[in-house]
């Protein structure tokens, strides 16, 4: 092996490590929190990836990577096929379209835009599941997600902020 392979190899290997980051934080959300009344209720932690990667580095999470997730998503959590492909690739658009609001502001501005951005995104997973399934889903446990989600986003921000940093020194 040259060492131009190996070093090819191993920014190959890199290249794909936010998408194995946001495939490891859905299958994350398929762990139930265990809180009283909301057994079921966990952060939409896919959703707080597209969103970072939308914002700092679309490059590391293309469109076609976030329709993936979004099926593995559906899948993982029994929802009907291709919502969380079409939600997620939605909210990237929209915020693909306005990175340039929270590029190099505070991390509150880009916090408050996730606050947005989140309840939009939940929302409308549940009026479709809702629509879909011919009966108003009760609304508080999506509304409890939407706070959750929003609560652990600094977390999945550090998190994804150290794994960026990470991706140019190794490659």
């Amino acid at each position: 092996m040259t060492p131009g392979f190996t070093q090819d190899a191993g920014r190959s290997v890199l290249a794909v490590l936010p998408l194995v980051a946001t495939v490891f934080l859905a299958l994350l959300s398929a762990v139930p929190t265990h809180l009283p009344s909301f057994q079921m209720v966990t952060p939409v932690f896919a959703l707080a990836a597209v969103y970072f990667f939308a914002i700092y580095q679309p490059s590391l999470l293309p469109p076609p990577a976030v329709f993936g997730v979004g099926l593995f998503q559906d899948a993982l959590l029994g929802l009907p096929f291709g919502l969380s492909a079409l939600v997620l690739l939605g909210a990237y658009g929209l915020i693909v379209s306005q990175r340039n609001a929270f590029r190099g502001r505070p991390f509150l501005i880009a916090w408050a835009g996730f606050a947005v951005v989140t309840p939009v995104t939940v929302a409308v997973t549940w009026a479709i599941v809702s629509a879909l399934s011919g009966t108003v889903v009760p609304p508080i446990p999506a509304a409890f997600q939407t706070l959750l989600t929003i609560a652990v986003y600094p977390l999945i921000n550090v998190a994804l902020a150290a794994l960026t940093r990470l991706l140019p020194a190794a490659a």
